[in-house]
């Protein structure tokens, strides 16, 4: 079951809200207010689930675009040679676009404000645009848990480049060749305990480069071939 598992699928998280109460529904839907509902009655037209309606929420992903592989609120669309995201529904809650040559612009995430997992791995990224907050791609992620950029050509980490992303809690950036990171590059990863930065060719790390991180407790830069790092 994916209630209650320490894992948030829905939009709005309603399948982890409520969970200290101790019900659970083995093979069932559990409502936000509590019943638990066969999943032969998910997507029915009928509401079982009361006030939040959570038995039919997530019942309007009816297209797939040509070449993905998606599953309710979850879509794999890998090897497409795809640029934009355009076809995608504004709902997604769960995206795999590995190994295509999307091109990053600051609205690219704009509309998926519901994604909880992403995956843009070998996509030969090189930058991600920002600069200052109201131009970070990923500020309107605020649901995101888990990012995936691994294998991509980015350089440098920009000011406020993963902004946006206060539920972050597993990133990962490897098989990148990362030599900066400049101030206020990883600002806003309020709920991140560990930066994984090993083997990255990091060769400089400005003052408060670190800074808006209130929750790591680790940050590793091993691997690296540091020539500067500034402390503050």
């Amino acid at each position: 079951s994916y209630i209650c598992d320490g894992r948030k699928d829905c939009p709005h998280l309603d399948d982890e809200m409520g969970c200290e109460l101790g019900l659970v529904c083995p093979g069932m839907l559990r409502c936000q207010d509590g019943p638990c509902v066969h999943w032969s009655h998910v997507c029915d037209g009928v509401v079982q689930c009361p006030g939040a309606a959570d038995d039919e929420a997530l019942c309007s992903y009816t297209s797939c675009p040509q070449g993905c592989h998606c599953v309710g609120p979850s879509y794999t669309c890998q090897h497409l040679s795809w640029t934009h995201l355009h076809s995608l529904p504004a709902a997604v809650v769960k995206l795999y676009v590995n190994d295509n040559s999307l091109i990053v612009d600051h609205d690219m995430l704009i509309t998926f404000e519901h994604l909880l997992y992403m995956e843009m791995n070998n996509n030969n990224l090189k930058a991600l645009t920002a600069g200052n907050k109201k131009e970070g791609v990923f500020r309107n992620q605020r649901y995101l848990r888990n990012l995936s950029l691994r294998n991509n050509s980015l350089t440098t980490i920009s000011s406020f480049t993963i902004y946006g992303l206060i539920r972050l809690v597993h990133l990962e950036l490897q098989g990148n060749c990362i030599s900066e990171v400049l101030p206020f590059g990883f600002h806003g990863l309020q709920s991140l305990p560990t930066l994984d930065l090993s083997s990255l060719c990091l060769k400089v790390i400005h003052k408060m480069s670190f800074v808006g991180l209130p929750n790591v407790h680790t940050i590793d830069v091993s691997d690296n071939q540091l020539v500067k790092m500034e402390s503050g």
